[in-house]
C-alpha cells in the first residue's frame, strides 16, 4: 500500500472514549492504493450500533474468488467464481504448538498472536529467518498507522512510507 486515506466515526459513549490510546474513534474505514494501481477499504469497527459489537474478522473480495473469516466457533466461507458460498475448510495446526501454547489458539483474534509468536520464538532458536520478517511486520502494520494519521486530519491522502525490502 502506498497511499491512505480514513474517515473516523467517533461514539458519544462514555466506555468507548477512555481508552490507553486517546483514539477518538471506535470506528475508522480506510481506503488504500497500492503499488500495483490497485485499491482496498479496510474497516475496523469496534461498535456497530444496534447490532452491538459482532466479531473481528476480515472479508476479502477478489475477481476470482470471496473469502469470508469465519467467526469464532464458525466455519469460514468461500466463493471461487461460480457465486456460490461454500463452508471453508479450516485446519487447527495447533499440533505445531508446544503443548503449554495450544489453549491460547481460543483467545484473542483467533489465536493469531500464539502462532506468530511461537514462529518468531523458533525462527531465533533456529537461527534462520522469520517467515514474517520485520520488513513485511512494518509493511502489514504502516498503513493502519497513517490510517489514523489520515483520519485524524479529516481523511486527507496520507503516503505510506516505504521501510525497505521484501522478498
Amino acid at each position: 500500500m502506498t497511499e491512505v486515506a480514513a474517515v473516523g466515526w467517533r461514539s458519544g459513549h462514555e466506555v468507548y472514549r477512555r481508552n490507553a490510546y486517546n483514539n477518538p474513534f471506535v470506528n475508522v474505514t480506510f481506503f488504500c492504493k497500492t503499488s500495483g494501481g490497485n485499491c482496498s477499504r479496510i474497516a475496523i469497527h469496534h461498535h456497530l450500533g444496534a447490532a452491538g459489537d459482532i466479531a473481528e474478522r476480515a472479508e476479502y473480495y477478489g475477481t476470482r474468488m470471496i473469502l469470508i473469516e469465519p467467526r469464532f466457533g464458525q466455519l469460514g466461507l468461500y466463493s471461487r467464481e461460480n457465486g456460490n458460498l461454500e463452508p471453508l475448510p479450516v485446519e487447527r495446526h495447533s499440533e505445531i504448538l508446544p503443548p503449554e501454547l495450544r489453549k491460547y489458539i481460543t483467545r484473542g483474534h483467533g489465536g493469531a498472536e500464539v502462532f506468530i509468536t511461537n514462529e518468531f520464538v523458533r525462527a531465533c532458536l533456529e537461527q534462520r529467518r522469520p517467515l514474517v520478517d520485520i520488513y513485511q511486520g512494518v509493511a502489514y502494520a504502516a498503513p493502519g498507522i497513517c490510517a489514523q494519521d489520515s483520519a485524524l486530519r479529516g481523511g486527507r491522502w496520507v503516503k505510506v512510507p516505504d521501510f525497505g525490502p521484501i522478498s
